[in-house]
């Protein structure tokens, strides 16, 4: 008989002892379980905090609008640089009191420049 032969059994038995020791123990203290409330660990909570809305009218950047995009392709299309047309789309479009509402509209600007 090898002398570990018996070592996985013997560990199954101590596991076994310590479950029934912690069920009786646990059954004889008298704790109960809340069937509705199982949550044992508190992984985070939420706060209400009002919330202060600041409403400001500002215009829109011309830098977020597809008409700007397409200025700067149309003036790259014609055969100007990427940096040149976007400096030349930014300048026209950031001095203008009333930017061009069209990609034709704006070349007609850009290419009288």
């Amino acid at each position: 008989m090898h002398p570990y032969e018996n070592t996985s059994f013997i560990f199954m038995l101590a596991f076994i002892g310590l479950v029934y020791y912690y069920a009786r123990k646990a059954y004889f203290e008298g704790k109960t379980i809340n069937l509705h409330n199982l949550d044992l660990v508190t992984m985070g909570y939420l706060e209400d905090q009002p919330i202060i809305q600041q409403i400001v009218a500002t215009k829109p950047s011309f830098e977020s609008q597809q008409l700007y995009f397409d200025c700067i392709e149309a003036l790259h299309a014609l055969g100007m640089k990427k940096t040149e047309a976007k400096k030349k789309a930014k300048f026209i479009f950031s001095t203008m009191s009333d930017p061009p509402s069209s990609v034709q509209e704006f070349l007609m600007i850009a290419l009288k420049n």
